[in-house]
């Protein structure tokens, strides 16, 4: 995968967050990335989401998994497991609030078996 770009962009119009599916609205930052995995993507996150991904992309190198792509499912799985082991995710919570919930939680502690 190749980064062609990479910026942090203000909204002129509506868009749609595709790491959590919510609207990002007229006037906020946002994060667009252009890269070539796969073929052309571009892809806009909330920098909330944004700051998700490169938190659980640092959790899966401290477990020594390295990956130099991520479909945005495997991030949310994972958003999801640390949410449950912490008793904090709920059937009511959009997936943004899941994100917000992800980015309090506290230093990733490898679990050992």
């Amino acid at each position: 995968m190749s980064i062609l770009k990479d910026k942090l962009v203000v909204a002129r119009k509506q868009h749609i967050c595709d790491l959590c599916g919510s609207k990002i609205e007229n006037g906020e930052s946002y994060r667009y990335v252009v890269d070539t995995f796969d073929g052309f993507s571009a892809n806009k996150y909330h920098l909330c989401c944004n700051q998700a991904i490169t938190k659980t992309f640092n959790e899966w190198e401290m477990c020594g998994e390295h990956e130099d792509y991520y479909l945005t499912s495997w991030i949310f799985e994972h958003i999801e497991d640390r949410l449950h082991s912490k008793g904090i995710i709920t059937a009511t919570m959009t997936d943004k609030e899941k994100v917000e919930e992800f980015l309090k939680l506290g230093k990733y502690e490898i679990p050992r078996f």
